[in-house]
């Protein structure tokens, strides 16, 4: 749980107690998975992910997100990927393997590794959305991002004449497998098996 006024971060028990306050500085977003030991925090528009040690209740790391992205010389990209600066929309997947960040209307994909993330993946800008949704598949196999453009044509994408979403397979931003118009900005995406 993220507390503000002072910014801390509250590690819960299975009853809900309070277990550690690990103090923060202006982080806004906090998201982890129950497979994991660590969170990660981002205030908007700052250049840094910070990386919590939930067992330890300490920062154990930061990235900046234009070191990882420079670092990176493997990740698949696509033309129209919008430059990562900064961190304003962060979720993990369930399984706790990966890390997505949404850059106005463009999902960032990193794969997780202790307190290290790896960019691996730039999709194209699909929308002009800073906080648009991002949901996962329970099984960690798709994601999808919610606030979809209308009318933006992207290779490879439907065009929705309405806001919408597309749904990706996990390891494959560049073209969606499914593209949903929902009439307005969807806030909320859930994806089951039936």
């Amino acid at each position: 749980v993220l507390a503000s006024e002072p910014a801390e971060l509250l590690v819960l028990d299975e009853s809900l107690a309070v277990r550690k306050k690990i103090g923060l500085s202006d982080e806004i977003r906090v998201v982890s998975s129950p497979s994991l030991s660590i969170a990660f925090a981002t205030a908007y528009n700052s250049p840094d992910l910070v990386v919590v040690d939930l067992k330890a209740g300490k920062i154990a790391k930061k990235h900046a997100a234009s070191a990882l992205i420079d670092a990176s010389k493997k990740a698949k990209l696509n033309d129209k990927t919008t430059r990562l600066t900064s961190w304003p929309n962060v979720s993990v997947t369930p399984d706790g393997a990966w890390l997505f960040c949404n850059r106005n209307g463009s999902l960032h994909r990193f794969r997780i590794s202790g307190v290290d993330v790896t960019y691996e993946e730039g999709g194209p800008a699909v929308g002009n959305e800073p906080w648009g949704v991002i949901d996962f598949s329970s099984d960690s196999k798709y994601v999808a991002i919610g606030s979809a453009g209308a009318g933006i044509g992207v290779l490879d994408h439907p065009s929705l004449q309405t806001p919408g979403a597309f749904i990706y397979r996990i390891d494959d931003l560049q073209a969606p497998l499914l593209a949903l118009p929902v009439g307005g900005a969807a806030t909320s995406i859930v994806m089951d098996k039936a």
